[in-house]
């Protein structure tokens, strides 16, 4: 599941979080991968500290990415795989090496979601979401535009992506 927004500031990475966490507390196991290379936050929300590795380590070869994984820290939540320190070449590597991972994390989670940059600011959304079986879109009332909506949703419908749901936060 790919959680993507047009611009920042519209609440994607924790609908992505709170999605993770409602799977993990009804018994499903999940992954909440931090793929958003430009403004990595999602290991904060759970993790006190920062990791070094993550899914730039993965994507590099450098390191497993079962290794980078971060166990829930609770019952009930979700595994992490953070973004770990992004380094020239990192969104490059998504593109190539992306579905890869997400089909292996498949294998091993009953459900995978992945955090992304902002839709309409940086192409490697379009590989996170062309990645995923399905999206959704996140919008915030009186801040994402009708336009950026409709662009990225636009967007998306080319893309082949099935946008599954949205999501209007504080509506």
């Amino acid at each position: 599941i790919a959680v993507v927004s047009p611009a920042t500031g519209e609440g994607r990475s924790r609908i992505a979080a709170e999605l993770s966490a409602a799977y993990a507390s009804h018994g499903h196991e999940t992954l909440l991968v931090d793929a958003n290379l430009r403004a990595p936050i999602l290991h904060a929300m759970q993790f006190s500290a920062g990791p070094r590795i993550g899914l730039c380590s993965a994507l590099s070869g450098e390191t497993p990415w079962r290794d980078c994984v971060m166990r829930a820290s609770a019952p009930g939540m979700p595994d992490v795989l953070p973004c770990g320190i992004p380094e020239e070449g990192s969104m490059d590597l998504l593109r190539e090496r992306l579905r890869q991972l997400v089909d292996e994390a498949a294998s091993v989670y009953e459900v995978v979601i992945l955090d992304s940059p902002p839709f309409l600011t940086y192409s490697e959304s379009l590989d996170i979401a062309h990645n995923s079986d399905i999206a959704i879109l996140v919008a915030r009332a009186r801040v994402t535009s009708t336009r950026e909506f409709e662009s990225t949703l636009s967007y998306l419908h080319r893309l082949g992506a099935r946008v599954a749901a949205v999501v209007l936060n504080d509506a």
